[in-house]
């Protein structure tokens, strides 16, 4: 399939189990990653890159487990933090997450 033109990706609400991709990098176009209300585990520590020029993150209600990325890798763009300005929500709410909220979060402005 051509994943290209995929800009939402939303399974909400449904009985997912298992651990999340390493990564959406095969979906430049991907605005809104929605997986809240399932039974996802695992690390989103790997999602670091992923994360750039998306506007939503949701992945609420899981047991995802692990720490948060502590940065942001602008290396898959270049260097530029300009694109990482278009997230606007990141929901990561009962979850098991461990440490400290990275630091990054309060350097978006759109946050």
């Amino acid at each position: 399939g051509n994943l290209k033109v995929l800009t939402i990706f939303n399974l909400r609400n449904n009985l997912i189990t298992g651990s999340l991709p390493d990564t959406f990098d095969l979906t430049p176009n991907l605005d809104f990653i929605l997986l809240d209300h399932n039974r996802i585990g695992g690390s989103i520590a790997k999602w670091s890159g992923s994360l750039l020029g998306r506007q939503e993150i949701s992945v609420s209600y899981n047991q995802m487990t692990g720490t948060l990325p502590s940065a942001l890798d602008l290396s898959s763009i270049g260097g530029n933090a300009a694109d990482a300005i278009r997230l606007r929500k990141v929901n990561i709410a009962h979850n098991r997450f461990s440490g400290s909220i990275p630091i990054f979060i309060g350097m978006v402005p759109s946050l």
